[in-house]
């Protein structure tokens, strides 16, 4: 079969004005189902106001527990408040009843070879001693406080 040359088929033509309805609708499209977000500078901050409470600025009870040499297959472990000193936790709690403040946070700073069973009998002794917020500081984190 002989194909004539000569005759060339109309070049193809793109409809513009349907292109252009396209692309108005996908823009339209965009701009309603974007959300626009304030600068994150100019909400106003949940955080609290460090110079507002004095619950802020209040320094924490340490209670540190000190593992000595170990008697009768169990380590002598003794804590300590400040400067003052106690072989058991009967008479930290006896010292600690008369602590005027229950609201002061309370931190038990505890080095990492005290038994795991004294660590939490001291905590749970604190809580019902009525301190409400009470934290457990492991000696060898940076966060545990030094001694005063």
């Amino acid at each position: 079969m002989k194909l004539n040359r000569r005759h060339r088929s109309p070049e193809i033509q793109l409809a513009t004005p349907g292109m252009i309805d396209i692309v108005f609708l996908l823009l339209i499209f965009f701009l309603v189902n974007s959300s626009f977000r304030p600068i994150e500078r100019q909400l106003a901050s949940q955080l609290a106001d460090p110079n507002a409470g004095a619950s802020a600025d209040q320094e924490p009870l340490v209670v540190r527990l000190r593992v000595g040499r170990q008697v009768g297959g169990q380590p002598q472990v003794e804590f300590q408040v400040g400067g003052q000193r106690f072989s058991d936790r009967a008479t930290l709690g006896q010292w600690l009843a008369n602590w005027p403040d229950r609201q002061q946070p309370v931190l038990l700073v505890s080095p990492m070879t005290t038994p795991v069973e004294i660590s939490i009998a001291t905590l749970n002794d604190l809580r019902q001693m009525g301190f409400s917020r009470v934290a457990y500081v492991p000696e060898g984190n940076s966060n545990a406080p030094p001694d005063r």
